[in-house]
């Protein structure tokens, strides 16, 4: 499944600059990297072989080996299309009993930052059926099922009021 925040308020000459958060495989970036009017101007993960792949198959790029709660948004440069893949384990019903990392769990947010600081045209997120179920967290770190899908909300909610149109595609591969 692949949510898009579209910002259909300005229009861009030339090639579109292309940023990926988590990257990891870099199948994205690999994607965009050929198509002929996509710049990838830089990629950000905090996994040291997701970093070694980048610079060896994104010669030219700018590679930030760094965490997304610690990397300053001002350092990034603006980009046309943000991709984005939340980290899986934690949106996954296999997680069984584990309690949650909370900052895993609530990653949007975090993207949220650099999203509002940014302004891309479009944000694409990836790798994300079980963040349509984002719930506030009760005191054990696990989400309120009763309130299933209230965080989500919330999340779209805030980026919808930056300007930008939401539109959800599920594909199953």
């Amino acid at each position: 499944m692949a949510i898009n925040f579209i910002n259909e308020t300005v229009a861009r000459k030339g090639k579109l600059k292309y940023g990926e958060f988590f990257s990891g495989g870099l199948g994205c970036a690999s994607a965009a990297k050929k198509h002929p009017n996509i710049d990838i101007r830089w990629v950000l993960n905090h996994d040291k072989v997701a970093i070694q792949t980048a610079y060896f198959h994104l010669p030219g790029t700018q590679v930030y080996w760094q965490d997304i709660y610690t990397q300053d948004e001002h350092e990034l440069e603006p980009v046309d299309i943000i991709q984005a893949s939340f980290e899986c384990d934690y949106h996954t019903p296999a997680i069984g009993s584990k309690p949650l990392d909370k900052q895993s769990y609530m990653m949007g947010w975090e993207l949220y930052r650099y999203v509002a600081f940014l302004q891309p045209l479009m944000l694409t997120v990836e790798n994300v059926p079980g963040v349509k179920n984002w719930a506030p967290l009760d005191e054990n770190d696990r989400p309120i099922k009763e309130r299933k899908g209230e965080e989500f909300e919330r999340w779209k909610k805030a980026l919808i009021d930056l300007g930008y149109k939401y539109i959800e595609s599920i594909r199953v591969a």
